[in-house]
Formats: C-alpha cells, structure tokens, sequence
C-alpha cells in the first residue's frame, strides 16, 4: 500500500524504469556477440528481438499483488528464448496456467538477480513438448531482503533436490 501512494505522488514511471532494465540485459548481450574483426552485419539493429538463452525462474503471481505480496518460496526454472525491448520469450516444460508471474533474471557481472512483474500473453506449446511464454513486462520490483533470502533458500532447496549424479 506504501508504493502505490509513494508511486502516486513521485511521478515515477514503473514500466519506464523495467524498459530500462531490459534494454541494458539487450545491451549487455549484444556487445558480448559482436564481432569486432568481422564487422556488424546490416541488418543486426533492425531486428527487435535477441535471441538469448538465460536461466531464469519464473513465480507465479495475481494481478494486484505488489512487491511484498510476492510468495517466493515456489518457483519454476525455466530459460529465455529471446529477449524484446517489450518482454521475454521463455521456455518451459509444463504448461503453466497462471496469467500473471514475477520472472527472476541473473545479472551476469555479479551474483545478483533483477525481478520483473510480467504478464503472459500467450502459452504456446511447441515440438518436443515444450512451451513458449510470451510474456509482458509491466514493471520492474524490488525485494525486501527477507523476500530476497527465501528466493536463494528456495534455489537452493531445488538444486539440491534435482542434482544428477554423472
């Protein structure tokens, strides 16, 4: 409730701010793919989407729910298809029927994660049983740290439990 009257008297613009965030992951994926000996090709800024594999989690939420409201202790792993100035492609192996999730995205430099509220546009399955999210970015969040400690417990909980011995 704080944000929403802190929003509302700031003049922040929340999805300007998550925009923002995407364009600097766009970014920073594209001067890892440049080919400095070789040139950029013509075409290589007219495509709006980036085809960039991530590991991310995606945690299923409503349609009001703000920050704090956020239950980060079930999650699903899933991995970027592509990244748009809009939102994410992601790819999942079970279909998932919510229409709203925050998506937990790893900042490479360091070992931290940016977390986004997003809304799914569509759920489309795909060969080989899979399925592609479309899903919407409408604002970026911040975390209070106890949100913070139970989205790395719950990563660690599922590594643990899913780690094959080779």
């Amino acid at each position: 409730m704080i944000e929403a009257v802190a929003n509302l008297f700031s003049r922040r613009k929340p999805r300007q701010k998550a925009v923002l965030a995407l364009a600097r992951i766009i970014s920073r994926h594209e001067m890892a793919g440049l080919g400095y000996e070789q040139g950029i090709a013509d075409d290589r800024r007219a495509r709006d989407e980036r085809h960039v594999a991530l590991g991310v989690w995606l945690f299923p939420c409503e349609a009001a729910d703000l920050a704090e409201d956020v239950d980060l202790s079930f999650g699903v792993p899933a991995v970027t298809h592509d990244i748009r100035s809009e939102g994410f492609g992601v790819m999942t192996p079970v279909k998932l029927k919510c229409d709203y999730f925050v998506i937990a995205v790893p900042c490479e430099d360091t070992d931290d994660w940016q977390f986004f509220r997003c809304r799914v546009c569509h759920n489309t399955r795909t060969p080989g049983s899979w399925f592609q999210l479309g899903i919407h970015v409408e604002r970026s969040i911040e975390l209070e740290c106890s949100q913070r400690l139970a989205f790395r417990e719950h990563i660690e909980r599922v590594e643990a439990s899913t780690s094959i011995p080779i």
